[in-house]
């Protein structure tokens, strides 16, 4: 799982993570995803399921329990700068 967006070199990648975890951020369930699993004429798997991949792993990242004093110093924080924290690299 990725546990950072900065870590999704893809733009397109890392709004639908960030997507995500806002997503359970507001509590929706993981069945909120909005990207289909969609399937070509012959039943083979599309690109849109590379997008419902980074969506659901930003939503599963917030499963993460974010404890500053249990980090190492340097590491990154999945949640971008949007908590407390003063371990993360920028």
């Amino acid at each position: 799982m990725v546990e950072n967006v900065r870590h999704i070199k893809n733009p397109r990648f890392r709004a639908a993570w960030r997507k995500g975890r806002d997503a359970r951020r507001l509590g929706l369930g993981i069945a909120a995803c909005p990207y289909p699993d969609y399937r070509g004429n012959a039943g083979h798997v599309t690109f849109s399921r590379a997008w419902r991949r980074y969506w659901i792993e930003g939503w599963k990242a917030m499963d993460y329990v974010h404890d500053p004093d249990s980090v190492i110093e340097g590491t990154d924080c999945p949640f971008e700068g949007d908590c407390s924290c003063r371990h993360t690299t920028r």
